[in-house]
């Protein structure tokens, strides 16, 4: 599956986790993350929230912290391609190492 359709999966994905965290009882958890790990046209995503307790039928994750390269984005979801490249070539600009994890973080 292309990466631009793999992305626009994400939206249905923090759909499924609301209506559990909602089923929870939960009112308010931190902000959606989605974690993005490739290797090679393989990739790995996981989205959450912060929860202090195990939330039934998902499983908690320990997000890796560090140092970031950033750009806060307003508007749809088929932006993000362009952001990611725009990231990875400042990436290599700058001489930096690429992290095992990509991070997103929606308010």
């Amino acid at each position: 599956m292309p990466f631009d359709a793999r992305l626009q999966l994400i939206p249905d994905l923090f759909a499924q986790l609301d209506v559990a965290i909602g089923r929870a009882g939960f009112f308010f958890v931190g902000p959606q993350t989605a974690l993005y790990r490739l290797d090679g046209d393989q990739m790995e995503v996981r989205i959450g929230v912060p929860l202090d307790q195990p939330l039934q039928g998902f499983e908690m994750f320990e997000a890796p912290g560090g140092q970031a390269l950033c750009h806060t984005m307003r508007g749809g979801f088929d932006q993000l391609p362009g952001i990611y490249q725009a990231l990875t070539g400042e990436v290599s600009r700058r001489g930096l190492a690429r992290g095992t994890w990509s991070r997103e973080v929606y308010r």
